[in-house]
């Protein structure tokens, strides 16, 4: 499965995917916002992540997907529509993104998490998604503002203040 848009290519990690997915993970300037899924990925975390990953799209065709260039073998990111698991957010559907450092101010999150949000919310008529966003992480907010969700509210989740952000059908 794979979705596509003007400059980019989106599809579930994959086995070959592996390295770069842990290099994208440990990024630690990609940490700076985290709420800490991706710190110190190791190469047995990134395979069970990629099986997690890999049975969640097989169960609901959610997931989180490498983002590519056309035309390139190497991930400049990720972004995806994943389910939520924690209190007091379980089963909730949210959106996420990272980029590697040299792809910010390019328009890329924004460009694949507009087509992500089409996928869930017109492919698989998804009523609402979410996302939680740290209020300092700028860029994310401009993205969530950029793709008019509508921000319902600050949160605490996993001891973080986080904004949340919504996109209904």
């Amino acid at each position: 499965m794979k979705l596509e848009t003007e400059r980019l290519i989106l599809r579930l990690w994959q086995e070959n995917d592996l390295l770069s997915f842990i290099e994208l993970s440990n990024d630690p300037e990609l940490n700076n916002f985290s709420t800490g899924r991706f710190e110190n990925m190791t190469e047995e975390k990134a395979r069970a992540f990629l099986q997690e990953n890999s049975q969640q799209y097989i169960k609901k065709r959610i997931g989180r997907f490498g983002v590519f260039l056309k035309g390139q073998a190497d991930p400049i990111g990720t972004c995806g529509l994943f389910e939520m698991s924690e209190v007091p957010f379980k089963g909730q559907l949210a959106i996420g993104y990272r980029f590697a450092g040299g792809y910010w101010g390019r328009g890329f999150a924004r460009e694949s998490a507009a087509e992500m949000l089409r996928y869930g919310l017109k492919e698989l008529e998804i009523k609402e998604i979410m996302a939680l966003i740290d209020p300092h992480n700028s860029r994310s907010v401009r993205v969530a503002e950029k793709l008019n969700l509508s921000l319902t509210g600050d949160v605490i989740y996993k001891g973080k203040l986080c904004q949340r952000w919504t996109k209904t059908l």
